[in-house]
């Protein structure tokens, strides 16, 4: 493996993990602890809440998936690049991150861990 492509996935992974964390904090930021707006972390992690909708709580296992959705964004991105198809696998990220959201908000706008949604 050449140089470049080991600095272009360090470069993805890097840019992952910050991602991550900045949606993790605006995410905790907008909820207040249960006492804020669930708008934000609805945007963010969808198929976390989408989750909880379905189901009531939100299952642990869910909760890791919030931890780690970006992760694996930036995994898929990461071997989208190793195989030449950079465009169509983002595309289709965006695509299904989206779909997520808009039924988020629109089967599951009610209610959010069982409180009125704001």
């Amino acid at each position: 493996m050449s140089r470049s492509r080991i600095w272009t996935y360090l470069r993805i992974a890097v840019l992952s993990v910050v991602i991550q964390l900045v949606a993790i904090v605006l995410g905790g930021v907008s909820a207040g602890a249960g006492h804020g707006s669930y708008f934000v972390a609805k945007l963010l992690f969808p198929y976390t809440l989408l989750a909880g909708g379905m189901e009531g709580p939100i299952p642990e296992s869910f909760v890791t998936l919030a931890g780690i959705q970006y992760l694996l964004y930036g995994f898929v991105w990461a071997m989208a690049v190793k195989y030449k198809r950079v465009a169509p696998v983002i595309i289709a990220l965006v695509l299904v991150h989206f779909s997520a959201v808009v039924v988020e908000f629109t089967v599951f706008s009610q209610t959010v861990f069982g409180h009125p949604y704001r």
